[in-house]
């Protein structure tokens, strides 16, 4: 029941992982500008609709409506941040912006999907400490292999700042 509790928390939190990934790339901008008032008031009402949507609905949802509202106000927090920002400071290209988020979530797919075939596949068939260790990191080592191969088709240029990267720290 633990386990099963924790992971629909930890769901209901990874809904707003991206968000706050994000917060923390665009917020820092707004201090180069010198107007940490619009970072602040995008916090602040995304904290203060956290706190309305926990009071609402927690006695239907508990520990998941809080994690739920913790996405949500996090979300809500990048989102004033993407339209100030936009409208104050730079053209952002909502096209480009559009089709590198697809292609990430289509690496992010096939990467899930490779993970979770993998580990059906190798679970149990190794006993004791070899076998977690072989139903860990087969599905992992695998699907990241998938993951970075697809960007790497999609021509992102990360990944082969990334690649050269490892070359470099693996010739050393």
């Amino acid at each position: 029941y633990d386990t099963h509790a924790t992971a629909l928390a930890i769901f209901y939190y990874a809904l707003g992982l991206p968000a706050y990934a994000a917060v923390k790339v665009l917020a820092p901008i707004f201090f180069v500008f010198k107007q940490s008032k619009i970072p602040m008031v995008a916090s602040l009402v995304g904290i203060f609709s956290n706190i309305v949507f926990n009071i609402v609905v927690y006695k239907r949802l508990g520990h998941k409506g809080l994690a739920l509202g913790t996405s949500i106000g996090m979300t809500l927090n990048l989102t004033i941040l993407f339209f100030a920002l936009h409208r104050k400071h730079v053209a952002l290209d909502l096209v480009f912006l559009g089709r590198r988020l697809l292609q990430f979530l289509i690496a992010c797919g096939a990467m899930s999907l490779v993970a979770w075939k993998t580990l059906s596949f190798v679970h149990g068939r190794l006993e004791g400490f070899l076998g977690r260790i072989t139903d860990a990191l087969v599905p992992i080592v695998l699907s990241t292999l998938v993951y970075f191969s697809i960007l790497w088709l999609f021509k992102i240029p990360e990944i082969d700042s990334l690649w050269r990267a490892l070359v470099r720290r693996i010739g050393r």
